[in-house]
């Protein structure tokens, strides 16, 4: 078994983080505008594009559709409204982190995730 935990990240030049949380219905867990200093950095960075972050809880799984399931039952009921926004306004991705020995990522492009919330 392993611990994994899923981060969706909707990222654009500009976002309405309003709007994203409205269509949503979920409370972003971090958001950021482009232009927004990156804090705890030895040097100054600068965020390149906005984006809206929703965490997800660890899952003790091997399967990945175990995750994935949040995604499906927090979004299933607005999914058409969700799906539209991000064509017209951003573009997505789903990050899994895996936590074994060793940090691991997953980046899933829009378009697969929007599949992969599309309800049975």
């Amino acid at each position: 078994m392993t611990k994994i935990k899923l981060i969706l990240l909707i990222f654009g030049e500009e976002l309405d983080f309003t709007s994203i949380t409205d269509i949503m219905k979920l409370t972003p867990t971090n958001f950021w505008k482009k232009g927004d200093k990156i804090l705890g950095r030895k040097r100054e960075l600068i965020r390149q594009e906005s984006c809206w972050e929703l965490d997800f809880e660890f899952v003790n799984t091997m399967f990945l559709d175990e995750v994935t399931d949040q995604i499906v039952s927090k979004l299933s009921n607005n999914l058409k409204e969700v799906e539209q926004y991000i064509n017209d306004n951003c573009k997505s991705s789903a990050k899994s982190r895996h936590f074994i020995k060793e940090t691991k990522g997953v980046f899933l492009k829009k378009n697969v995730t929007l599949i992969m919330a599309t309800p049975k």
